[in-house]
């Protein structure tokens, strides 16, 4: 046992051991881009926030204030910051409870623009809440969503904030009780992604991207897998809803360039919901994702979060994405997505801002 002399010696140096890791978290989370306070909510509240609401805020705060030792007089700027991501994650959860409770149910079925282009009654509903709710809050947004654009609203992309929506993404996975569906969202401002979600509310997982912090699942940050070589690599691509037998064709081709010799892919899967195929890039769960006739609801969330996660994304012919083109290529590097465009060819489909004769 120690005497009360070095008990306090020892209880001294530990205070001043945890001031100093403190004070050092402080100077490294200053020097990155945006503030300690933004760095500290991406990593630590956001797990809070998407499982509690508004009446539990003051205890997030306390619960930071305590871990990051904030100065009270700023605890503000994370309550304003709490509360609108509080309204934001709001929509999600809720909207998604929808989705879960519509999932093992029978569902009321109806087609767009081919047999296999299937659209339920769920996602007209949803769409309509989630946009009923954002503009609520943001009235002078601008929204692009799956269901109004299929009856007829303008589908136009410019410099005005833009709320781009899906949701329900993987509707022909959704109607056969296959639990990869999920709600993707994103926020364009000057026509640059600043926000992005997507949510898989059956297996509970959200994907999050914010335009220089990062990409996370649950929480959790992520990172793509860096593979540069196709042979070394499992790709994701889609079928898509097209039943045309010249644009099966090419991709029944592009498919089959992937896994021919001389340099092989180990494999390339088709998991229904191209939100999802460029989140499981995202997190290294596959290595690509490549598609043609997919639209901008589909891949607008998708894209910033590989971006944030280290990857790459483009057009399928190796030029800039344009979302509207309704084509795209994201991969783990710029290497890798070289070598698909080399054993692909070059499908055109018209544009999603193409106005309707």
């Amino acid at each position: 046992d120690c005497n009360p002399t070095t008990q306090s010696d020892r209880k001294s140096y530990i205070h001043t051991k945890k001031r100093q890791k403190s004070n050092l978290y402080r100077r490294r989370q200053k020097g990155r881009k945006g503030s300690v306070y933004s760095n500290i909510f991406d990593v630590y509240l956001f797990q809070y926030v998407r499982a509690r609401f508004h009446n539990q805020i003051s205890n997030l705060i306390g619960l930071a204030v305590l871990k990051f030792k904030i100065r009270n007089s700023d605890k503000s700027v994370l309550v304003e910051r709490c509360r609108t991501m509080c309204s934001f994650d709001y929509i999600f959860i809720t909207k998604a409870e929808i989705i879960k409770d519509a999932f093992i149910s029978d569902k009321t079925i109806m087609t767009k623009t081919s047999s296999a282009d299937l659209v339920t009654q769920t996602d007209q509903d949803v769409e309509k809440l989630i946009i009923s709710t954002l503009r609520t809050k943001y009235q002078t947004h601008c929204f692009i969503g799956e269901e109004s654009s299929a009856d007829g609203e303008e589908c136009k992309l410019t410099d005005n904030p833009t709320w781009i929506i899906d949701p329900l993404d993987g509707t022909t996975n959704f109607v056969h009780r296959i639990p990869f569906v999920a709600v993707s969202i994103a926020l364009k401002i000057n026509k640059k992604t600043e926000i992005a979600v997507v949510y898989n509310c059956i297996l509970d997982e959200m994907f999050t991207g914010r335009l220089g912090h990062g990409a996370y699942c649950n929480g959790k940050r992520i990172s793509v897998s860096n593979q540069k070589n196709l042979d070394r690599a499992l790709v994701i691509t889609e079928f898509g809803s097209n039943r045309d037998q010249k644009i099966v064709d090419v991709i029944t081709a592009n498919m089959q360039g992937v896994i021919s010799k001389p340099k092989p892919a180990h494999g390339i899967r088709c998991f229904g919901s191209a939100a999802l195929n460029m989140c499981q890039v995202a997190r290294g769960g596959g290595d690509a994702y490549f598609e043609t006739g997919i639209h901008c609801w589909d891949i607008a969330a998708g894209d910033l979060i590989v971006r944030e996660a280290g990857g790459v994304v483009k057009d399928t012919r190796g030029g800039e994405l344009d979302i509207m083109s309704r084509r795209i290529l994201c991969a783990s590097t710029d290497s890798l997505a070289n070598q698909i465009i080399d054993c692909t060819k070059e499908l055109t489909m018209p544009r999603d801002d193409e106005e309707i004769p």
